[in-house]
């Protein structure tokens, strides 16, 4: 799904220190770069066919045409986030050394874990972008970032190859995030698996079974719902996004959320609900 990103009056992106508190990420992609730098705990990305596995230290890079998904967060995940319109990156990024950064969907694996001294760095510079109230200020601060971070990627020692997603399990995520009311089977048919396979498989790549995977994308859906009509009752969403009772709701919600469904709307930042 294609997410337009809501940048502050004059400024060519953002960053800001993200510490998730009870966030569902959905498959999205967007036309700004954006790289993530781990300070603390551990998450998965899901990006086409490939998983990174992030911890602290971990600077991974998402391109324009990448649909990805931010998923397994522990419960102490914070990183940094930057992301900067193409137009500026690429009229800085020239030469050889960028050529990836300055590509929509460029071939290979980009996540690395930074050596301790460019971690120190890194992390300064990106307190101080995110702190610069002056939008000329921070568009020159966050293109320096970029570059900065670009370099300090460049010189990491490369990690193992992540593991890609099997064919039907990639199949599976995007059959069921498209429309969680698939039943399973019809999910395992088209991804040419049995079911039992395409079960064991699912869990040891993504990290949740099938079942579970499903209920996450319907309260992805729900919450989506809240955010563009906040003035339909909580019933009516849930319904909407595939729950068959309130109660199945209500349950799944605070398990997934820590706080019941009420509560969530009075706890969500604008920052977290219009970049991620």
């Amino acid at each position: 799904m294609h997410e337009k990103l809501t940048l502050p009056p004059k400024c060519h992106g953002r960053c800001w220190r993200h510490e998730p508190h009870g966030r569902l990420y959905h498959w999205h992609h967007h036309d700004e770069p954006e790289f993530n730098l781990v300070v603390r705990g551990t998450a998965r990305y899901l990006l086409g066919d490939r998983r990174y596995d992030l911890g602290p230290g971990c600077l991974v890079w998402l391109f324009p045409r990448q649909e990805h998904v931010l998923t397994e967060l522990s419960d102490d995940f914070v990183c940094w986030i930057s992301v900067i319109r193409p137009t500026p990156l690429r009229r800085a990024a020239r030469g050889p050394t960028y050529s990836s950064l300055r590509a929509a969907d460029p071939p290979g694996h980009f996540c690395k874990r930074l050596v301790a001294a460019d971690m120190t760095l890194l992390t300064a510079l990106c307190r101080d972008v995110a702190t610069q109230q002056d939008p000329q200020r921070f568009n020159l601060g966050n293109l320096h970032l970029f570059l900065a971070a670009w370099e300090a990627f460049t010189r990491a020692p490369d990690l193992p190859d992540p593991q890609r997603l099997h064919p039907a399990v990639e199949r599976a995520v995007a059959l069921i995030s498209a429309d969680p009311e698939t039943e399973l089977t019809a999910v395992a048919r088209r991804a040419g698996l049995s079911a039992s396979r395409l079960s064991r498989l699912f869990h040891r790549q993504v990290g949740q079974t099938l079942v579970a995977w499903r209920v996450r994308v319907r309260l992805e859906r729900f919450l989506g719902l809240r955010r563009k009509h906040p003035q339909r009752t909580l019933l009516a969403l849930a319904l909407t996004a595939g729950f068959g009772s309130y109660a199945q709701f209500h349950r799944t919600f605070r398990t997934a959320m820590g706080v019941g469904p009420g509560q969530w709307g009075h706890m969500e930042t604008p920052t977290s609900s219009t970049l991620s």
